[in-house]
């Protein structure tokens, strides 16, 4: 049976895209995910990573990259895997502002 935990609720902002890992031979679970103002296209965002030493019962939380407010881009997506020898590896895309049509102010 699963159990279902929360990672994230803020109030004040849309959390999106997930990505989590379980590290091997422990509790501990990473999880990457988006957080942005709103849903629409725009350029504030920000990736948050949360550590969960329960599994998943309850969860850190911290940012991992600076706001994309006013640089052009926001981030997109990201992807978090334990790779062969037990490192962690996140990939963070980034999507030019222009490329979807919107301009800066």
């Amino acid at each position: 049976m699963f159990q279902r935990y929360t990672i994230s609720n803020h109030p004040d902002y849309y959390e999106a895209w997930p990505d989590v890992a379980l590290c091997p031979d422990s509790n501990r679970m990473v999880c990457v995910y988006i957080e942005k103002t709103h849903h629409a296209v725009g350029t504030h965002s920000i990736v948050v990573c949360s550590i969960s030493d329960d599994r998943g019962k309850t969860w850190s939380r911290s940012y991992i990259t600076p706001p994309s407010d006013g640089k052009g881009f926001w981030y997109d997506s990201p992807r978090i895997t334990l790779l062969k020898n037990g490192t962690l590896a996140a990939v963070i895309p980034t999507k030019a502002a222009q490329d979807e049509g919107v301009s800066e102010c």
